[in-house]
């Protein structure tokens, strides 16, 4: 991520004025007459469904065996759990978590009104945006890694003379950078259904692919010898998915958002999340984001993530401070890198 770029974008969003327009579907949230809000909060408390993955999204959303956790959290866990009690506090929003029990599901809430927001794990890429709206800034990011068994006899992932294990970490040219032969032509690669990168593999890499349901489902083909690899996120710690990761770089890297019902872009919930956002970003390293992300992905082998930090200290040093209240929505900035293809795209 490039520093120059970054100031740009938040220069631009503070010299925003501090009042939105709000379009006729935000409309009944508090009278169009109210006064102006006190800075740094919303007035009225707003009651929004949220979706949380129940499955295949550990340590990021899980089902907890805590007998105490709070009601409003529907039997859930983790890193995007605490993320929405967050997120809901800074908004004076009153969040009740909607398990959600596929990859498809979280769009679908979204698109057709079931669900106010999601949070979980979605990748944003161009096409998802044009069903559901993406609230900037974006929380994480994760990128395609390939899981494995490269020790199973008769394993046909990597091409003669290839050393499986030895890749070099940043590699040109994505998995076919890292690996010897014509790897991953002819191939047969599990997904799950819905999962964002297929497309954009699919235009990359000449495969076979087998789909699956679910993670679980699409890891036994694996073990079983069905598919050759299982392709997933790399953020995705080894132990749920029950098999290693190959040494090779993630391509497709992509940030994780949270999405909204394209008729409130710009309305008061967005208004509300991006001040939620911005504000769990910062106060520096003591900002909350970060202390969740110790807390629930660390400890499971995932991050720190180097362009989260690098958000976190570009609000914390040139955004407002948290005392100015929200301001308006801007009309387009990123925070994050999209990266489709294994090559760092830029969206400014």
């Amino acid at each position: 991520m490039h520093a120059s770029q970054l100031l740009v974008a938040w220069l631009a969003v503070l010299a925003l004025p501090s009042a939105a327009a709000q379009p006729a579907a935000e409309q009944a949230v508090g009278p169009a007459t109210s006064p102006a809000r006190a800075p740094g909060a919303f007035q009225q408390p707003l009651k929004v469904g949220v979706g949380l993955l129940s499955v295949d999204n550990f340590p990021f959303s899980q089902k907890t065996a805590n007998a105490s956790a709070p009601d409003n959290h529907a039997g859930l866990e983790g890193f995007e759990v605490a993320l929405m009690d967050a997120l809901c506090a800074k908004a004076n929003l009153t969040c009740t978590a909607v398990p959600l029990y596929s990859l498809e599901d979280r769009l679908q809430g979204v698109a057709n009104g079931t669900l106010d927001l999601t949070i979980s794990s979605l990748s944003f890429t161009p096409g998802r945006e044009a069903v559901a709206h993406f609230v900037r800034p974006f929380y994480y990011e994760s990128g395609v890694a390939l899981f494995a068994d490269s020790s199973r006899g008769g394993l046909a992932l990597f091409g003669p003379g290839s050393k499986p294990g030895s890749a070099v970490e940043g590699s040109p040219g994505g998995w076919r950078g890292v690996f010897t032969g014509d790897f991953p032509v002819g191939q047969t690669i599990c997904f799950v259904e819905g999962y964002y990168a297929l497309p954009f593999i699919l235009q990359e890499y000449q495969i076979n692919i087998d789909l699956s349901a679910t993670l679980e489902e699409a890891a036994a083909k694996v073990k079983s010898g069905r598919c050759s690899a299982l392709a997933y996120d790399s953020v995705t710690p080894t132990q749920a998915v029950g098999l290693p990761m190959l040494a090779a770089p993630p391509v497709f890297v992509a940030p994780y958002g949270v999405a909204i019902n394209r008729d409130r872009t710009g309305g008061e919930l967005e208004q509300r999340l991006v001040w939620a956002l911005t504000s769990v970003m910062n106060q520096g390293n003591a900002s909350e984001i970060l202390a969740l992300e110790q807390q629930w992905l660390v400890p499971n082998g995932v991050g720190p993530n180097s362009d989260l930090q690098t958000v976190v200290n570009a609000i914390s040093t040139f955004a407002a401070p948290l005392a100015t209240g929200p301001g308006k929505v801007p009309e387009s900035y990123r925070l994050f890198g999209v990266s489709p293809g294994g090559r760092r795209l830029r969206r400014w």
